[in-house]
């Protein structure tokens, strides 16, 4: 069985976010999306985690051998990450983004 995402709520996105390969799965739970074994067994063998899911297009998802009906909802649920993560005010840094505000001392 495969169900959507539901809304999603910052300790939701974190546990997305922050899930392992071996993790991803009961995090997508959590967010209301329930993917068959098969489906779980794809991305593991991938070695996709929350990070990583979010980078991932249509294309790409099918590449992996995941059915139509997963990917669609891996999909919106990736959509409503990015949409969340494009609102947050004061978006944690990373260390690129660090490297992009210091002063180029080196030039």
């Amino acid at each position: 069985e495969v169900s959507g995402p539901s809304h999603l709520d910052a300790a939701t996105v974190g546990a997305i976010r922050s899930s392992t390969p071996d993790t991803l799965a009961a995090a997508l739970q959590q967010a209301g999306v329930s993917l068959s074994s098969a489906t779980i067994h794809h991305l593991q063998e991938a070695e996709i985690d929350g990070a990583s899911l979010v980078l991932l297009n249509d294309t790409q998802l099918a590449g992996l051998g995941i059915p139509l009906g997963p990917r669609s909802k891996l999909l919106a649920l990736t959509q409503q990450l990015q949409q969340l993560e494009a609102q947050q005010p004061n978006p944690q840094p990373t260390p690129f983004s660090l490297l992009l505000d210091l002063p180029h001392v080196w030039t």
